[in-house]
């Protein structure tokens, strides 16, 4: 603001003029806005640090091995036509089916060995006759033994004739179930040794289990048998580290564990767990898997000193998937840091 100052009509105040000057000038500078006082910001505490922690203690580990698997019949005959090879006539079973021992599964077709057969058995009724001829009309002794080496001869045949004919006749060997049957129709040809139809012994059923983790069963290890949410004891009774001589080829690679379920728990080809106790420590310090760390090759915890956190370098023995046995590094009481 431009402030003049004139004379009076009575001359010059020049004193005056200057203090009112002043007092303009005073009041103007009061409507500027005055700055604050910046004011220090308070002082805030951090608070304490805390840490989750678990106290060292003993305890009991276990490493469990929990595998799949199945209910199957352990023992199962394979059953082909033998060294006969032919085309197939008829099976006269199906999967499931329950069959007696002698019972006819399966046939070959063998239109032409029956006539073999039949036409054998007339050669052999005609060298009777004719050794019986002989004798009747009082042939030498020469004539005699030569007729009854002729029926012998014919016998032998039919002999051979008559195996060959039960060959292409299959039977069970046993009371059992149908366990596999050929896709092969009837009227195609099936070679030698090729198995026809499979039948089981029915009177037990073993829980079977085949995969990477056979080598940590042995002969005579507890399970325990999980079958549709109920548990049963279990013993192993065959790895494939100990399989019989004579067992089917199917079986050789699985383990197989006895139940201890009544039967009308058991079903063939029912599914469910088997667990073993592979490893057991007991009285030992165990700590939670997650507080263990590990660097390179080193195995180390944060143990709570004076309520600082402290790294420590520990040994470590059986190990699980959410536990550790500490073998060494710690002591009973002392607060380990978890992650």
């Amino acid at each position: 603001m431009l402030i003049g100052v004139t004379g009076a009509p009575h001359g010059p105040r020049p004193a005056a003029a200057l203090l009112a000057a002043c007092a303009v000038l005073s009041a103007g500078c009061f409507l500027l806005p005055q700055e604050e006082e910046i004011l220090a910001p308070p002082l805030v505490e951090p608070p304490p640090i805390t840490y989750r922690t678990v106290p060292v203690e003993r305890r009991t580990i276990e490493r469990r091995v929990v595998v799949g698997g199945a209910l199957v019949y352990p023992t199962q005959i394979a059953l082909p036509f033998g060294e006969r090879s032919g085309r197939l006539e008829v099976v006269r079973v199906r999967l499931g089916d329950r069959v007696e021992a002698g019972q006819v599964l399966a046939t070959l077709d063998t239109d032409t060995l029956r006539i073999d057969v039949e036409r054998q058995r007339i050669k052999l009724r005609r060298a009777e006759l004719g050794r019986q001829r002989a004798a009747a009309r009082g042939a030498d002794r020469l004539q005699q033994e030569i007729a009854r080496l002729d029926v012998e001869l014919e016998r032998l045949a039919l002999e051979q004739l008559e195996t060959e004919l039960a060959k292409s006749t299959l039977r069970s060997p046993i009371d059992g179930e149908v366990v596999f049957v050929t896709r092969v129709l009837p009227g195609e040809p099936i070679g030698a040794r090729q198995t026809v139809v499979q039948v089981a012994d029915p009177r037990e059923l073993l829980f079977a289990y085949r995969g990477q983790r056979d080598d940590e069963f042995s002969l005579g290890r507890e399970v325990t048998v999980n079958l549709r949410g109920d548990t049963y004891p279990g013993v192993v009774v065959m790895t494939p580290r100990n399989v019989p001589i004579d067992a089917p080829e199917e079986m050789r690679d699985v383990v197989l564990i006895r139940v201890d379920a009544p039967p009308e728990a058991l079903k063939r080809g029912q599914t469910g767990t088997a667990s073993m106790v592979a490893d057991r420590r007991e009285d030992v310090i165990v700590l939670p898997a997650d507080a263990v760390q590990t660097y390179v090759n080193r195995k180390f915890v944060f143990v709570l000193e004076d309520r600082l956190r402290t790294e420590r370098t520990v040994e470590v023995g059986l190990s699980t998937s959410t536990q550790v046995e500490i073998v060494d590094g710690l002591q009973v009481g002392e607060q380990v840091v978890l992650r």
